[in-house]
């Protein structure tokens, strides 16, 4: 079995890579003239959050319960300090809540959704 140390360390050597192509699309995109936000919760993790950061983590790479709710108010920040009018509370629903669906029939909820 592979030490949950090692396997932290093994996924978080080839998270880097990604973060960096992310980085190189967003700058392309802008030089088109579209604006684009990066929100890098590596570095961030790996800047701010250096001595606990693997708590932010359940298996080294996907967002432990704690990680979810780190990430939630770094992206909900980031989002509202580029787009301010754009309040998740007041954003319309595509679909209805969840909790409103047809226990037994999906389709009787979607049918009244308009």
């Amino acid at each position: 079995a592979i030490e949950p140390e090692v396997m932290a360390d093994r996924a978080n050597a080839a998270v880097r890579p990604y973060v960096e192509a992310c980085h190189r699309v967003a700058e392309e995109l802008s030089a088109r003239g579209l604006s684009t936000i990066v929100l890098d919760l590596y570095t961030q993790m790996q800047t701010e959050r250096a001595a606990d950061w693997r708590t932010l983590l359940r298996d080294g790479l996907h967002f432990s319960v704690a990680g979810q709710a780190d990430m939630f108010a770094r992206l909900h920040a980031a989002m509202l300090a580029a787009r301010p009018h754009w309040r998740f509370q007041e954003l319309p629903w595509d679909f209805p809540e969840h909790g409103e669906g047809h226990a037994t029939n999906p389709a009787v909820t979607f049918d009244a959704w308009e």
